[in-house]
């Protein structure tokens, strides 16, 4: 799997709309993980987990992840 800097560099392969779509889905996945991180509620840690699951989910079938 290629490194998110290596995919951002990367000039061919994929339109850009997908390139920006994913550069923003990796902006919430990050963010919520720091969310996760922070949160001490275990109710609250697991909505968020499966919030970031789905977005990671849409990578990977998008074929990129």
């Amino acid at each position: 799997m290629m490194s998110f800097s290596q995919f951002v560099k990367e000039g061919k392969g994929y339109p850009n709309w997908v390139r920006l779509g994913v550069v923003g889905i990796v902006m919430k996945i990050r963010n919520i993980q720091s969310q996760i991180e922070s949160e001490t509620d275990p109710e609250k840690r697991d909505k968020l987990l499966s919030k970031q699951i789905t977005l990671l989910g849409y990578i990977n079938g998008l074929g990129i992840g």
